[in-house]
């Protein structure tokens, strides 16, 4: 691997009465140190996890509301340290919807004032990570490396369990599952269907207690596995990556969640796409083989454990033009719905707690003024929540994110930089296509999104010779020797 440049960070002489150039104690070889970004994304795979073990769901609600507020406190905790870098350009526009959205706190169909002030909350502990995580990462390429690694690590473990709910669940499925979802007559019962041997068994939830939630892990493992050919670490990483993207694929298949498959497709065409734009044929072509292979490898042994159950659910795919069988389906009519409907309706917002978790927490279902609306996919969230003006603003942040990812990866002079620009763009490419199917930004995955541009971000500056702070830790899990060339990506 090439090294990463080195700052100097200037410092003035009184002897010599002129500035001299020093190595920064943090680019010194020294014990490998964790701090807010890795426990941060131990955070996000464990602290639901929590919710896999028995008698968990009388304290479901902290459990998951923690995950954002651990966000939130990261960039409390940057405040109060003086602990920023220059800040990523998507920066005002997040901030500009939060102030909107708090001005929608004195709509007059706004739930209640607590329900407006956790759904602002929620879009402040999504976009945090923008603000706090681009100090902790300049010019930290290993600190980026040790991150993706614990995230695929922890998410992978949630992979195998959820194969394993589906060989044997008797023994590997949760013993209780999520409290909103029992709650609902018959609803668990639709989300199961007839495995390989016969039985009736549930989506696996994987280490959580929502069933068919081992696709997010999966797709996470699949598109991470796919991520390492194009960086350099060790070939036994890009071994256990590809072998761990397998069973990544398979878990989505035995999940039931055709656009998770979806999206590790469209993440993996980007990806070779990058690749492509920056010269690195071989690897591009390693991708689509790897991928051809794998995905038939990985179906079969769905099949052989899902049965022919799960091979006719994803076959739905063929069975059209993608984008006729998209515009077939409920969330189409969601996201037509909400520019047809909703935005006619309300153009400058419907009042906040009128939708999703933060009604149902915090709400007053009393309220006759304001009634529940159901979002299904992001745009309809944004218009509730804010109309055209909280919907512009987020996709100008995310326009501006991209451009600026996609403008590294094909024309920054460092070749380490543009290999780590290919991987993030791959990486975010998810929340982005959640779009049109899911409410991502007002989840997990919109942390992760933010936390990654916010972490590139740090990179990107470590290259433009911003200096690096002294107190970050550093070192950690090495990466391969492997530097330059087709050979090394």
């Amino acid at each position: 691997m090439a090294t990463p440049s080195v700052l100097a960070i200037p410092t003035f002489e009184p002897e010599s009465g002129q500035f001299t150039a020093t190595v920064p104690d943090s680019t010194k070889q020294q014990p490998s140190l964790w701090g807010l970004p890795e426990w941060f994304a131990v955070s996000q795979v464990a602290g639901p996890a929590l919710l896999y073990l028995p008698g968990s769901q009388p304290f479901r609600v902290p459990l998951r509301m923690g995950v954002f507020a651990l966000s939130l406190m990261g960039l409390v905790w940057c405040l109060r340290r003086s602990r920023f870098a220059r800040v990523h350009p998507s920066w005002i526009l997040l901030v500009s919807a939060a102030v909107y959205m708090a001005v929608m706190l004195l709509h007059p169909a706004t739930n209640t004032t607590m329900a407006g002030l956790a759904q602002i909350g929620m879009h402040f502990a999504v976009a945090a990570p923008l603000f706090w995580a681009p100090y902790y990462f300049l010019g930290g390429y290993q600190r980026l490396a040790r991150v993706l690694t614990i995230l695929w690590a922890l998410n992978g473990a949630s992979v195998v369990v959820g194969i394993l709910q589906v060989r044997d669940p008797g023994t590997w499925m949760p013993a209780e599952f999520s409290s909103n979802l029992t709650n609902r007559q018959g609803y668990l019962r639709d989300l199961q269907y007839r495995a390989g041997d016969g039985t009736m068994t549930q989506r696996p939830p994987g280490l959580g207690d929502s069933p068919g939630a081992a696709c997010g892990a999966g797709m996470f493992v699949a598109i991470l596995g796919l991520a390492y050919l194009g960086v350099p670490v060790s070939k036994s990483r890009k071994l256990l990556g590809i072998l761990m993207g397998m069973a990544g694929v398979v878990v989505i298949f035995l999940s039931h969640v055709r656009s998770s498959l979806v999206v590790v497709v469209g993440c993996a065409v980007i990806y070779s796409i990058i690749l492509v734009g920056q010269g690195r044929l071989r690897t591009a072509l390693t991708l689509a083989l790897l991928m051809a292979v794998c995905g038939f490898y990985s179906l079969l042994y769905a099949e052989s454990l899902g049965g022919q159950s799960t091979v006719d659910r994803f076959a739905t795919l063929l069975e059209d033009d993608p984008s006729k069988v998209y515009e077939k389906s409920y969330r189409m009519g969601a996201v037509t719905g909400a520019f047809d409907t909703l935005l006619v309706e309300h153009p400058l917002g419907a009042g906040l707690g009128r939708w999703g978790m933060m009604r149902v927490y915090f709400g007053d279902e009393t309220n006759y003024n304001s009634p529940m609306i159901w979002a299904e996919v992001q745009f309809q969230a944004w218009i509730i929540d804010g109309g055209i003006v909280l919907l512009s603003l987020y996709l100008i942040a995310l326009a501006v994110a991209v451009q600026r990812l996609a403008r590294i990866c094909f024309f920054h002079q460092s070749l380490e930089l543009r290999r780590w620009a290919a991987v993030i763009v791959m990486l975010s490419a998810g929340p982005i296509a959640f779009l049109f199917s899911y409410c991502p930004f007002y989840s997990q995955l919109g942390i992760q999104f933010w936390f990654l541009i916010g972490a590139f971000e740090g990179l990107a500056q470590g290259e433009e010779g911003d200096p690096v702070p002294e107190d970050r830790g550093e070192t950690g899990i090495p990466l391969s020797p492997e530097s330059v060339g087709e050979d090394g990506s």
